[in-house]
């Protein structure tokens, strides 16, 4: 016994299983293309390379508005932490 709708909806079902893995191929492709892009796209005008170091200079030394940054990256990751952490416990409910 032949189900003809039962025949296109499995044609259709192994059509979206191809098209979500040429959506991942793309994905993938985009997640290395898109900031090499962006490198390029910086590294032409001259923007992507470092200030020259005056001579006699430490360039080591934190300024505090570097050290501003570093506590605003510790508590950007910290918080992306947390949230990780509770989605996965969230998700074991």
């Amino acid at each position: 016994v032949e189900d003809q709708a039962f025949a296109v909806a499995l044609v259709e079902e192994h059509a979206a299983v191809d098209r979500w893995r040429h959506y991942r191929l793309l994905a993938r492709i985009g997640v290395v293309a898109i900031p090499v892009l962006g490198l390029l796209i910086l590294w032409r005008p001259g923007q992507f390379t470092p200030a020259p170091v005056p001579r006699g200079a430490n360039p080591a030394v934190l300024t505090p508005a570097g050290m501003m940054a570093l506590r605003v990256t510790a508590a950007v990751v910290g918080i992306l932490v947390l949230i990780a952490v509770g989605w996965k416990a969230f998700a074991l409910l």
